[in-house]
């Protein structure tokens, strides 16, 4: 899963993100880009919360969260930050920053929780000797941790840093009411063979679909619809990114989990399962 990319919303990019944890199949780093508001950052506040099993929020203190940014500048100016005064920050984060992250690793989990989060903003701060310590702990990951980078120019990262990350670009939807994501760069080229296996990942998801009509009931017609709704979604961005596949199987799966199953069949679990095995 290592530098693939997909393009999402918030709102998506999340639904996602639970269906991984839920799966335990969730990759150790993580890099989030995109454009000013596009909700990288809440979404790494989110995703750092749902690991961690409770809110996390500016100034929070977790025994298991490590958050790494540029620090204040010189003593004056931490003296400022503690007062909760305006101050100003070095103008990039350590080395020294990310060997004390490293040397927090080397101990256990002391948390109540499975996880350990390091989220790192920016990761496009980094000085050139803490990208290349933080590109050690990449390679070697810890076990149950996970790095969130969280960046406004990922291009500026090293590639070898970029690589060992599972890349979620943000985009700004159109408008409110319109949850699909904009294609950028590299994401909008994907190749051909992905995307048809996303074409049929999608084909097989609106079979199983088509199995529930016709609806039975009104809250069951409004969950059809909504699923179709997601569905056609899924469909737009497969056509226009370069969709991960293990993303895309789990998005698909956890739509099909959550829509409304026929009753009165005795193995229509059978049948949804069997439907997500035959996912590309």
């Amino acid at each position: 899963m290592s530098g693939s990319h997909s393009s999402f919303c918030p709102q998506t990019a999340f639904g996602t993100w639970q269906t991984l944890v839920a799966a335990d199949r969730l990759h150790h780093a993580w890099l989030l880009s995109g454009p000013a508001g596009s909700g990288k950052r809440a979404f790494a506040v989110q995703a750092a919360a749902h690991l961690l099993g409770q809110p996390v929020s500016k100034g929070a203190v977790h025994p298991d969260l490590l958050l790494i940014t540029r620090e204040p500048r010189d003593g004056a100016e931490a003296r400022k930050a503690e007062d909760g005064k305006p101050f100003e920050r070095r103008r990039n984060i350590t080395i020294a920053q990310i060997r004390a992250m490293q040397q927090r690793l080397t101990i256990g989990l002391v948390g109540a929780g499975q996880w350990r989060v390091i989220l790192i903003d920016a990761a496009d701060d980094l000085e050139a000797g803490a990208a290349n310590a933080l590109l050690k702990s990449l390679e070697e990951p810890p076990r149950r941790t996970v790095f969130l980078l969280v960046a406004d120019r990922p291009a500026q990262l090293l590639p070898t840093i970029r690589s060992r990350c599972q890349v979620l670009r943000f985009s700004i939807p159109h408008n409110a009411a319109d949850t699909r994501t904009e294609p950028d760069g590299a994401a909008a080229t994907g190749n051909a063979a992905t995307r048809g296996q996303g074409r049929e990942a999608v084909a097989a998801a609106r079979q199983e679909l088509a199995r529930q009509l016709p609806p039975r009931t009104a809250e069951h017609f409004a969950a059809l619809d909504r699923s179709y709704a997601e569905l056609a979604r899924i469909e737009n961005e497969v056509a226009s990114f370069n969709y991960d596949p293990d993303l895309l199987r789990a998005r698909i799966a956890g739509l099909l989990a959550g829509a409304p199953l026929p009753r009165g069949g005795g193995n229509d679990d059978a049948v949804l399962h069997h439907h997500r095995d035959q996912l590309p």
